[in-house]
């Protein structure tokens, strides 16, 4: 998957300044999970200057203020071992996405609740978004979702694996 980060020169044109390939990340504590990580900065303002910074070290759900893109790849479901994670998967998982896992519940496994407006597009495949009273909505392909600070969580149920887009915005809970 291709990147391109466009910006305007010192004399006013446009210009292609980066192109790389997205990278994956997945953490062997939850091998369905791929991300492909495309951009995350505390200041997003930065984002029109001539060298943003991203911030490498900032928590996987952004603090008030800061930004995260990625795509996600969620595999169809199989049938886990049950085995308890290791303590080296735990900190794996820690160091590839800080606080991601920790913010998941058990029961229902998944259901979480962060302080972030997540913006997803349905990319491919089929995804159930389920909120904390047991209401969920099925959703396709170029479907969206502006996911407000609600407790919820994504489940795959089909066969095929699914791919989102996702920008997360932090905010201050009200």
């Amino acid at each position: 998957m291709k990147l391109l980060v466009t910006a305007v020169d010192p004399e006013g044109r446009s210009v292609f300044e980066r192109e790389s390939q997205l990278a994956p990340v997945a953490a062997s504590l939850a091998p369905d999970l791929i991300n492909y990580p495309i951009i995350a900065t505390l200041d997003p303002s930065d984002l029109l200057g001539g060298a943003y910074a991203e911030a490498e070290d900032m928590p996987f759900f952004p603090p008030p203020g800061a930004l995260r893109a990625f795509q996600l790849e969620i595999a169809a479901p199989n049938a886990s071992d049950g085995a308890a994670p290791t303590a080296d998967q735990l900190d794996e998982a820690e160091r590839l996405f800080p606080g991601l896992f920790a913010a998941m519940e058990a029961d229902p496994p998944g259901m979480h609740r962060t302080d972030t407006v997540d913006f997803v597009v349905v990319l491919d495949g089929e995804v159930v978004l389920e909120l904390d009273d047991g209401q969920e909505r099925t959703l396709r392909p170029y479907d969206v979702v502006i996911q407000r600070g609600a407790r919820h969580r994504w489940r795959n149920e089909t066969n095929k694996p699914l791919r989102l887009s996702v920008v997360m915005l932090g905010i201050h809970r009200p």
